[in-house]
This record gives structure tokens, sequence and C-alpha cells, in this order.
């Protein structure tokens, strides 16, 4: 096989688009990693206010069906929020 030679802007050109593709790829996984961080904030954010409604149900601050207790309320309200943020 011949040797191939390179320019010097040749040579200058590939390690520019060499670069180019590293910061395109450094971007793409950066956008990937703050969805996915936007996502798991949302999450976090979701079961806190249900927590949250589960200890106003407690100390009966607010009401929730009127044929249940308290408790009963607040253990829907958690398997509720659990099962929207499983998987």
């Amino acid at each position: 096989m011949p040797m191939v030679v390179y320019t010097e802007e040749e040579l200058i050109d590939a390690q520019n688009r060499a670069a180019a593709d590293a910061v395109t790829d450094v971007a793409a996984q950066r956008d990937k990693a703050m969805r996915e961080n936007t996502m798991i904030r949302n999450r976090v954010n979701n079961l806190r206010e249900a927590m949250q409604e589960c200890v106003d149900l407690l100390l009966e601050r607010t009401q929730g069906s009127a044929a249940r207790s308290p408790g009963h309320n607040a253990r829907l309200r958690l398997e509720q929020a659990l099962a929207a943020n499983s998987g």
C-alpha cells in the first residue's frame, strides 16, 4: 500500500473536525444528564408533595374521604404517589 501524506492544512482540518465532534458529543451527554436530572427532581418533588399531603391528612388539617380515617386516606395517597413514581 502506498503511504498517504497529508498536508498541514488537511491535518488541522481533521483535528478541528475531531474537536467539533467531541464538543458535540459532550453537549449531547450534558443535555441528556440535564433531562434526567429534571425528571428525577420532578419525581422527588411529587413524592415530597405527597408526603406533605399525608402529614396534613394525619393531622386532620385537610380531609380526604369522609368515610375513611385520616390514616387510611394518607395510606391511599402514599400508594398513589408510589405507583406514579415506580418505573
